[in-house]
């Protein structure tokens, strides 16, 4: 790939459920990237009552999710609930001015190779969940 030509794409590409898609686009002959930007082409988000929890794998296998909650009231007092493999969790958290949570996870349990995390963030009149396969279920294309 000729990095010095105009406007050449560079293209990381991941076909897995939740992962990102990064591009690169250079529009200068030293090769610099002028334009970057992510999409997921297949989010793992659901949506009740409008609030919305979407999860994305931060590594390899979903070893680590980042989880992002959306459409609380500001500042609305919430309960986090996941569930990996019949290990739940349950923690109080608090929505920030924007009525938005956002926190890391780690799904793995100890002894168990492969699993699916089911995450809860419930407010006063929703509560949306979303699922995610981590360890190596979780690399299937789709």
């Amino acid at each position: 790939m000729n990095l010095t030509s105009p406007m050449t794409p560079l293209i990381s590409s991941c076909h897995l459920k939740g992962a990102n898609l990064t591009i690169y686009l250079s529009f200068s002959k030293d090769g610099q990237a002028k334009v970057f930007f992510s999409i997921t082409p297949f989010p793992i988000f659901t949506t009740d009552h409008g609030c919305t929890v979407e999860l994305t794998p931060l590594m390899a296998q979903a070893a680590l999710v980042y989880v992002k909650a959306t459409g609380f009231s500001p500042n609305e007092k919430l309960k986090f609930e996941s569930d990996s493999e019949f290990e739940p969790r349950h923690q109080d958290v608090q929505a920030d001015a924007q009525g938005v949570y956002d926190s890391a996870l780690l799904p793995a349990v100890k002894g168990i190779a492969s699993g699916t995390v089911r995450v809860t963030v419930r407010g006063k009149s929703c509560a949306p969940t979303a699922t995610i396969d981590w360890g190596p279920a979780s690399m299937h294309n789709q």
